[in-house]
Formats: C-alpha cells, sequence, structure tokens
C-alpha cells in the first residue's frame, strides 16, 4: 500500500471520529494498527527488536571517543604500576581506590554527551530515542569499566601481593559511589552536569587518598566488614540512581534536572 493511501485512510479515520466523539489515545492507536494490517506492515517480533537494540549498542561503540579508550589503558598502567611500586599493602589498596572512581570520571562525559551537545531533542525523534541511547552507553562503557575492575582484581593481588577480596572491595566502593553521585548531579542539575561530576568524582578519589595518608589501617583486612557495607551500599544507590536518571531522560527534556515530586 503506498504511503498516500495510508495517509488518506487515517484522515477518513479522524473525519468519521470526529463526526462521533473527540479522537482519543485508543482510536489511534486502533486506526494505526488496522492500516498497518492492511498495508502489510506488522510489528516485528519482539526477537527482532532485541537484535536491533543488541546491533545498536554495538554500534555505539565507535562513537565513544578515543580518548575515553586511551585514558582507560592509561589508568590500567597507572594501577600496574601503583602495585608493582607501592612499599605496602594498603598504598596498593588505596591506589586502586583512586583508580576505580576516575574509571567513573573517564566515562561520564560520553554518558552526557548527547545532554551537554543539546541534541537530545534531535534524538527523542529518532528510531532509538535518548533513552535508548543513554542505555546503550551505559551498557558499552560500563562493560569496559568491568575489564578495569577485573584487572585490578586480578592483577593487583598478583604484583603486590595483596588480598583478592580486599582489592574487590577496595575498587568496587568508591566505583559505585562515584556513579551514583554521578548519575543523581545528572537527574537533578539543569547545567554544568559533566563538571559537577567531574568535581564529585574528583572528591571521592581524594577522600580515598586523605583515608589512606590519615589512617592506613582502614585498608587492612581488619576494616573489610566497613568496606562491605559501603560496597552494598553504594551498590543499590547506583542502580535506584540509573533507574531515576533513565526515568527522567525516557520522560522528557522537561523533566531534566526537575526537582523530584513528592
Amino acid at each position: 500500500m503506498r504511503k498516500s493511501d495510508i495517509e488518506g485512510r487515517l484522515r477518513d479515520h479522524y473525519v468519521r471520529v470526529r463526526l462521533e466523539e473527540a479522537p482519543d489515545p485508543a482510536a489511534k492507536a486502533r486506526a494505526v494498527a488496522l492500516v498497518a494490517a492492511e498495508a502489510g506492515q506488522e510489528a516485528p517480533a519482539a526477537s527482532m527488536r532485541q537484535a536491533g537494540f543488541a546491533r545498536f549498542v554495538l554500534g555505539q561503540i565507535r562513537y565513544v571517543r578515543t580518548w575515553v579508550w586511551a585514558a582507560q589503558a592509561g589508568l590500567l598502567a597507572l594501577l600496574a604500576c601503583g602495585s608493582l611500586l607501592a612499599p605496602t599493602d594498603e598504598t596498593a589498596s588505596a591506589c586502586t581506590a583512586v583508580v576505580a572512581a576516575l574509571t567513573v570520571l573517564v566515562g561520564m562525559p560520553d554518558v552526557l554527551r548527547s545532554r551537554e551537545s543539546n541534541v537530545m531533542e534531535l534524538e527523542y525523534a529518532c528510531r532509538f530515542d535518548s533513552c535508548q541511547v543513554l542505555a546503550a552507553r551505559l551498557i558499552v562503557l560500563g562493560l569496559s569499566d568491568v575489564v578495569v575492575l577485573t584487572f585490578a582484581v586480578l592483577a593487583v593481588p598478583a604484583l603486590a601481593g595483596t588480598d583478592p577480596l580486599l582489592v574487590f572491595l577496595h575498587a568496587c566502593a568508591p566505583f559505585f559511589l562515584t556513579a551514583a553521585g554521578s548519575l543523581r548531579i545528572a537527574t537533578r542539575a539543569r547545567e554544568g552536569v559533566t563538571a559537577r561530576c567531574l568535581v564529585f568524582g574528583t572528591l571521592v578519589a581524594t577522600l580515598a587518598v586523605m583515608a589512606w595518608q590519615a589512617a592506613p589501617r582502614l585498608y587492612a583486612a581488619s576494616a573489610a566488614g566497613l568496606w562491605a557495607v559501603l560496597f552494598a551500599l553504594a551498590l543499590v544507590a547506583a542502580a535506584l540512581e540509573t533507574k531515576a536518571y533513565l526515568s527522567s531522560v525516557a520522560a522528557g527534556l522537561d523533566c531534566l534536572g526537575a526537582p523530584a515530586q513528592p
């Protein structure tokens, strides 16, 4: 069926509806479904939609700027050198915590890239809208962050002789804390989002260094329980803030940075 025929049928439908009652979303949905069925343009199966989004996620890899991958490689090199040169286990753990927080900062500018470049309104009109673009970039950059954290858990104990479980806790707690804080800023702030996220992440990394300088035993095995609690709280917070930001983006431009409704 030609496009003009489809448009004509829709016009005829709305003429009939206006004669009877005001158009409503349900009537529009029924008309579109009827025309699509008659034209042989049935909605794609769920598996096809999922496959399309999977390809879209893979396609987002090439849109991540080169300096992001270079910065992550630099953080891996920094972590390896720090583990080799660290005089104590506590020093190696503090280096791991700092690198974990900085890992979030490396990817955050590309997560917020559409918003900071003022192209989100254009993305809302695309097949994969701003919410799906955001989800795809979170997946791509999140997987790259997993590589960094995995390297930390495997390499730091081998290079510095530390406990793998402690390295995991020392890396994940600041990582998820930085992610949660950055996404909360992105949800509630209207301007200067990337800069505020960078400031917050730098603060987390600075606190990790200050804790090591003031009380190195905080990175010892005796404080593992404290780090486990911090990790659990940060993980839950990161999950909630990710959901909140995705919902805010899905709700439209007017909801970005708007105060939460009671």
